[in-house]
């Protein structure tokens, strides 16, 4: 069956109209919203946006050689063209403005729950989920693992999709009666105008460590992109705060003023969902929580601090929501590890493969304190940087693997153009001088890394896996393979323990 395309009148979507230039007599009706113009269909409309690499504007020929009968550029028109000729002065922001014109604003009828910082937003987004479906709530999701909206799991290109697609996916939730969304906010997404004419139920705020300062100028920058989500909210918004986090408290206090409700967790006493004690253990944690003074007792499948934190925000969340606090509980003591967050590789060995998305350095120290806490014997921990990213991270993740780890070996992640073997000097710079340099290695092909990890290992180790986590690729130069560390350390597991 054909999914029929909507018609909006030109004037719909162009709403409020003094942000729009153009004269138009003709009563045309689009089809859709692109900024792609190799996905450009009859009646679409083609918003021209200059991009880091590219410029949207010399594609609009094509465009209208694809049928489209409006274009939004911030470029005067100098050849006469079939397609109306819209002006305005920020493209990005009237791909926004349009998208949810055209969608007939669903954020407005979907209880949007958005998470932004730099750790455990993945982590969080899928503990909401899980929660909320105990409780009998449908609940999509959009993020770095996956887009699920009921036509089912959209793989991602990206953390938060551009303002079409987002609309598209929470308009394809109404339809299948989802009463929730869950999204991960993107500092990127943030700044770029992606979620700046949507309307959150919730946000929630994880943390904020060093990371993406090859694009944000610095911390304060990343901070105040961050920021942005919280002035997005409904009237009748909630705010979630991790205030052991320095800049969790600094958002309380600036956001003191608003008209919004403010739930604060973490270990930190004044916290209203208040850890107050946590076991963790090989397979399981055990945690007692305050919950605005009433306490609770369980165990979950989740593993390590970070991810009672994230399990924190999740319970905090759904609080928010009004739902009973022992049937969350309930919903909490059900959960299972995220794929590639502190997931393990099982093949019958004697030591654990922890496969983990650590790829920042704070969330690289937690993830290996966590692990140290479960490991009787030695840790193990195979890591990288990606390149064409933040620079400044690399020494520090260095610093971090050559406190808490017995041996390193460092290898590529996803090198993209950058030379690997100056990502792999970078991360050098932190270890030298923190460790024996008998404690490390290189090996650049992480396929042989891993390998001889898990040769190493013996009873009781742990070998830790970090950076790539759930990813199915590697990026060397311009080209992507399949690479999925989970596989590869399964492959060899399985060999050695067959004895090959």
């Amino acid at each position: 069956m054909v999914e029929l395309k909507k018609m909006k009148s030109l004037k719909e979507v162009l709403q409020p109209s003094d942000l729009f230039i153009y004269n138009n007599q003709k009563n045309i009706s689009i089809s859709g919203v692109k900024y792609d113009s190799r996905k450009v269909e009859k009646n679409d409309l083609f918003v021209a946006i200059s991009g880091y690499k590219t410029d949207g504007n010399i594609y609009i020929d094509d465009a209208v050689e694809h049928g489209a009968v409006a274009i939004v550029t911030d470029h005067k028109q100098e050849t006469p063209l079939e397609a109306v000729w819209i002006e305005n002065k920020n493209p990005r922001r009237a791909l926004s403005i349009i998208s949810a014109n055209y969608y007939e604003h669903p954020s407005e009828r979907i209880n949007l729950i958005g998470i932004t910082g730099t750790n455990g937003k993945t982590t969080t987004t899928y503990i909401i989920q899980t929660i909320l479906e105990t409780l009998h709530q449908k609940a999509g999701v959009i993020g770095t693992i996956g887009y699920q909206t009921g036509k089912g799991v959209i793989k991602s290109s990206r953390t938060t999709p551009e303002a079409p697609e987002i609309n598209q996916f929470l308009s394809d939730m109404l339809a299948g009666d989802f009463k929730y969304c869950i999204m991960e906010a993107s500092s990127h997404a943030l700044v770029l105008d992606r979620v700046t004419d949507l309307k959150f139920k919730t946000a929630i705020f994880t943390n904020l460590t060093n990371d993406h300062l090859d694009y944000h100028n610095n911390l304060e920058d990343y901070y105040q992109a961050k920021k942005k989500l919280f002035g997005l909210l409904r009237k009748d918004g909630v705010i979630v705060l991790n205030i052991d986090d320095d800049y969790g408290k600094r958002l309380k206090e600036e956001l003191t003023t608003s008209d919004s409700k403010i739930i604060t967790y973490g270990l930190a006493k004044d916290a209203d969902i208040n850890i107050l004690e946590y076991e963790l253990m090989p397979l399981s944690s055990r945690l007692k929580i305050s919950i605005f003074g009433e306490v609770f007792e369980f165990d979950t499948q989740l593993l390590g601090l970070a991810n009672i934190f994230n399990l924190a925000a999740a319970i905090a969340t759904t609080i928010a929501e009004g739902f009973d606090y022992k049937k969350i509980i309930e919903g909490a003591g059900k959960i299972k590890n995220v794929p590639g967050r502190m997931e393990r590789v099982e093949a019958g060995q004697k030591f654990k493969v922890i496969v983990d998305y650590a790829h920042t350095p704070d969330a690289l120290r937690q993830l290996l304190m966590s692990v140290r806490q479960i490991t009787d014997g030695k840790v193990i921990t195979v890591f990288g940087c990606g390149g064409d990213r933040d620079k400044t991270k690399r020494p520090m993740m260095g610093k971090h693997a050559a406190h808490l780890s017995d041996f390193s070996i460092v290898t590529n992640d996803n090198p993209r153009t950058e030379e690997p073997g100056a990502i792999i000097r970078d991360i050098l710079t932190g270890m030298r001088g923190e460790t024996d340099e008998k404690n490390y290695t290189v090996i650049e092909d992480r396929a042989q890394a891993i390998s001889n990890a898990i040769l190493m290992a013996e009873k009781n180790d742990t070998v830790v896996l970090a950076g790539k986590g759930h990813e199915d690729y590697q990026i060397i130069g311009a080209t992507v393979s399949h690479f999925d560390d989970r596989e590869v350390a399964r492959e060899f597991l399985l060999k050695q323990e067959a004895g090959d």
